[in-house]
């Protein structure tokens, strides 16, 4: 069950339940929304690097950002729960941050290091012998992601989530700018490699902006074994999730598949990993808010963003669907005709992006309350699941086997994991929401896949699905009035009023 954790400001005036969760709320919004720069951003992106590197070349560029991009988000991950847990929770919050990103930046440099001695050694594991400069270019944007990642998560800590959402947004733009760029000026995967150093370093600077950290230690400064106390668990949790993320991609090559096989599946996969955006907007606000929340004992508050949050998710469900029916017109309409890929890998690869969603948001809660090490276990099983499986599917299916595999996966921990952080959060499952989402996916995607077409057309047809699923939500009054005055208290001046309830998605009646 949810504790009510004690605080260590007791002297100074807490923000109320209504406060919180609406600040919550906001910061979600506009961290969504810089956030989701990066789906446009990252379409144009694919094109431009499919088009003008081809697939021999993409495919080199696919396994140096995937290996290098796995690193960096392994390493944030050990940090980042921790990070936004205990500077949400710290008396001197300036401190405990300054302490933390002080860490996490030696760790991306000692990385960094590593990655570019061991560059020739991982070529020759993976039989490409031209993935070694690559590596060794995009090593040094490791350190540089590190500290703009241990930034970003003070920013959210201390519920700066205008200067996360800018940081976000302006990384987004950098990057597309400088490949464009870079591209036209012929730098091909160069080009390419620069941008992403570019944008890293275009997000540091964003993401210091208002932080006075203290580089000394003061007498609030966490000792290692504190952080690890937090850290260890959920590192345990996100690096057994990145070896998961891209365990299907290395496998498949690794197994025999060819250079421009990888890229298509790589570019498959990076264009169907929308919903991992929205997680890592919502999950890093879920923990800093509840954490927020148990400090000052707004427990029943706490317990509502749970399952509220858990119920966001679910939402998500139609919308995924229906991308995921007109997932082969879209890709072919995006990447080319050669980037052709048959149905089922962008379906399956789709609902495995909507189940990380769940996931991430299970994690949070499961963090909040105290719980890191459930999310260990989740995560090693994972792994340790879908390994032999890859190695059964992959050398007879190839790449549907391998997006299956990921799919299943995916499902099955995200459904678990919500189950039983919404038990130790002292809230029951949405499972009333779960039937009526799925009762308008199921047939949004028979829709999609019957109006599929690879003219320009397709995206109108995404579209007018899309309205049509958002009002059918309604009509089963899975979002209503509620929903609608929580979007109206966006605009500016809007009154701090309500429950903490109000302030995440409250349509849930009925469940």
């Amino acid at each position: 069950m949810l504790p009510c954790m004690s605080s260590d400001k007791t002297d100074i005036p807490q923000p109320s339940a209504s406060a919180v969760g609406r600040k919550a709320f906001r910061g979600s919004v506009g961290i969504t929304l810089a956030d989701s720069l990066a789906i446009p951003a990252g379409l144009i992106i694919v094109i431009a690097l499919t088009r003008g590197l081809g697939p021999e070349i993409y495919g080199v560029f696919v396994l140096a950002s995937a290996i290098v991009l796995w690193i960096e988000w392994t390493l944030a991950s050990f940090f980042s729960r921790a990070t936004v847990k205990m500077v949400s929770d710290a008396s001197s919050p300036m401190d405990v941050a300054g302490t933390l990103v002080k860490w996490e930046l030696g760790v991306g440099i000692a990385a960094g290091i590593v990655v570019a001695l061991a560059a020739g050694r991982i070529a020759s594991l993976l039989n490409e012998p031209a993935l070694a400069g690559p590596l060794r270019l995009l090593a040094v944007d490791i350190p540089i992601f590190s500290l703009g990642q241990a930034l970003r998560n003070a920013q959210v800590g201390i519920g700066r989530f205008d200067y996360r959402a800018a940081a976000s947004g302006m990384r987004s733009i950098v990057r597309l700018a400088l490949t464009l760029g870079l591209l036209y000026l012929g730098f091909s995967l160069t080009g390419a490699l620069l941008a992403m150093i570019g944008a890293s370093i275009a997000e540091v600077l964003v993401a210091s902006r208002g932080l006075k950290l203290s580089w000394r230690r003061g007498p609030a400064s966490p000792a290692f074994s504190l952080i690890a106390a937090y850290a260890v668990p959920t590192f345990l949790f996100a690096a057994a999730v990145r070896i998961f993320d891209r365990m299907d991609l290395l496998m498949l090559k690794a197994t025999g598949a060819t250079t421009a096989a990888a890229g298509l599946y790589g570019a498959t996969l990076t264009a169907t990993r929308i919903p991992m955006l929205l997680a890592g907007s919502v999950a890093p606000l879920i923990l800093a808010t509840m954490t927020m929340l148990l400090r000052t004992k707004e427990v029943e508050a706490a317990r509502t963003l749970a399952r509220q949050s858990v119920r966001l998710t679910l939402l998500f469900l139609p919308f995924a669907a229906i991308g995921a029916g007109a997932s082969s017109g879209l890709l072919r309409l995006a990447l080319g005709s050669e980037y052709s890929i048959g149905p089922w890998v962008p379906t399956a690869l789709i609902a495995a992006a909507a189940a990380m969603f769940l996931l991430s948001v299970g994690v949070a809660i499961l963090t909040a309350v105290g719980k890191p090490g459930i999310t260990s276990i989740v995560g090693v099983t994972m792994v340790l699941a879908a390994f032999p499986a890859h190695l059964m599917l992959i050398p007879r299916f190839g790449a549907e086997g391998a997006s299956t595999v990921t799919a299943v996966t995916a499902v099955i921990a995200a459904g678990i994991t919500a189950q039983v952080a919404l038990r130790e959060a002292g809230s029951a499952f949405p499972w009333a929401s779960l039937v009526r989402c799925s009762t308008i996916a199921i047939p949004g995607y028979l829709l999609a896949v019957w109006l599929e077409s690879d003219l320009p057309v397709v995206v109108l047809t995404v579209g007018g699905l899309s309205l049509l699923a958002l009002f059918l939500l309604y009509l089963v009054r899975e979002i209503g009035p509620a929903e609608m005055k929580l979007m109206a208290s966006l605009r500016p001046g809007a009154r701090e009023t309500g429950t903490a309830a109000d302030s995440s998605v409250s349509g849930d009646s009925g469940n």
